[in-house]
């Protein structure tokens, strides 16, 4: 039997959203037993990505403790010798590849080795899986790039199985796959959906605090006066209060600015002994009534627990636009692609709509029966479980199959 590489990408700093998709792998392949044959692999290691942290380095790579080791992957070889596996994120993506690589082409090929195959035999690359990934954000001119056009085509049409986390990246990759259905996945922190992974990623916490709402806004940007007063709208309609859930840090988010919100920090509880800071954030917006936020996985995280999540998508800062050349091409937004794909767009609110005292007033009103009922956060959960499930045993009868001696 071939042992699994699965392949993870490195959080900048505490992202919780990646943490959690990182425990979702761990919990899942031990609850299949495969734990033992795997190896989680990173082509920089979280150490080397925070050399420029200085003292604060260990209180990081604390809360960050999932209970997986990471090993450096520096030779693409060690893949012909495993099956390798993909682990969410945007790994296969081009703009990913070039940002991991600063501007050296030589690491850019070497990276090219890992997260696409090249150069690898065919065997290596029939024998992967790539499990919640996306390409949402892939170009025109990147799929027709000379060189990493054809070697994404290659692994992502060769591969043993292809599960990507969002329907466009799905529907871009479903017709070069032999089971175009195959190709629909999830986003492997929505694996939360099933007890059993939840369990293993709250680690046994519970937190009661049903009657209080939590807030994170650091990926957008806003006017703070139409967030705050859309808040202040929300806690009138459903007689909630809020407290600031803080998920994750400046490295993970940059655009982040916590001191002009006006809601106090919500009390997390304890932490197990040896684990990091996930486990307390997920009890929180498990205990929590609902939550307003920004960022894409605290809404994921959110809804996979059962608790409904309000994404105000605010708009780029000046900084990120530039970085995503997103004067040249339309707004792709992973956000409204996810509440679209599950049905949920109706808690997705754009700037516009919050501008005004009256559309806050409106929005407020429409969303809080809803976010009241206590049915709708349930039943979604209950929904997801059944795609979880089905991604899950997919997935699982593939590794099965590419593990197997030939």
């Amino acid at each position: 039997m071939k042992p699994i590489a699965i392949i993870t990408a490195t959080p900048p700093g505490i992202n919780p959203g990646m943490l959690a998709g990182e425990a979702a792998a761990r919990a899942t392949l031990s609850r299949a037993g495969l734990l033992p044959q795997t190896t989680f692999f990173r082509l920089v290691t979280l150490e080397e990505r925070l050399s420029a942290v200085g003292d604060g380095v260990g209180d990081v790579l604390g809360a960050c403790d999932v209970g997986v080791r990471h090993v450096a992957l520096t030779d693409p070889a060690i893949l012909d010798d495993h099956v390798p596996l993909f682990w969410a994120d945007f790994l296969h993506m081009r703009r990913y590849i070039t940002a991991l690589a600063q501007g050296d082409p030589g690491r850019e090929a070497a990276f090219r080795g890992v997260l696409l195959l090249a150069d690898r035999p065919e065997a290596t690359v029939r024998a992967a899986v790539s499990y919640g990934t996306s390409l949402l954000f892939n170009s025109t001119a990147d799929d027709a790039d000379p060189v990493y056009g054809p070697v994404l085509r290659r692994v992502l049409g060769a591969a043993g199985h292809v599960q990507m986390r969002d329907a466009i990246s799905a529907v871009r990759v479903a017709g070069s796959r032999p089971a175009p259905a195959e190709a629909c996945g999830i986003d492997p922190a929505q694996l939360m959906a099933l007890p059993a992974v939840a369990e293993a990623l709250l680690a046994g916490l519970v937190c009661d605090g049903t009657e209080q709402a939590l807030v994170f806004f650091a990926r957008g940007q806003h006017r703070p006066d139409d967030v705050v007063g859309f808040v202040g709208e929300l806690t009138a309609a459903t007689g909630v209060g809020c407290r600031w859930l803080p998920w994750g840090d400046r490295l993970s988010f940059p655009f982040g600015e916590p001191a002009i919100w006006p809601w106090p920090t919500v009390d997390l509880p304890p932490a197990p002994a040896g684990a990091g800071v996930l486990p307390r954030l997920l009890a929180a917006i498990q205990g929590s009534r609902f939550v307003v936020t920004d960022t894409y996985h605290a809404a994921v995280s959110s809804w996979a627990l059962g608790v409904p999540a309000v994404v105000l998508t605010g708009t780029y800062h000046d900084a990120e636009r530039a970085a995503k050349g997103v004067d040249l091409r339309v707004r792709v937004d992973k956000r409204t692609v996810l509440l679209a794909q599950d049905g949920l767009l109706d808690f997705c609110i754009e700037p516009s709509l919050i501008a005004t005292a009256e559309g806050r007033t409106a929005v407020a009103t429409r969303l809080a029966a809803p976010l009241m009922d206590g049915a709708i956060g349930p039943a979604f959960r209950a929904a997801l479980a059944t795609r979880a499930a089905r991604s899950e045993e997919s997935l699982l009868a593939a590794l099965d199959a590419s593990m197997a001696p030939v």
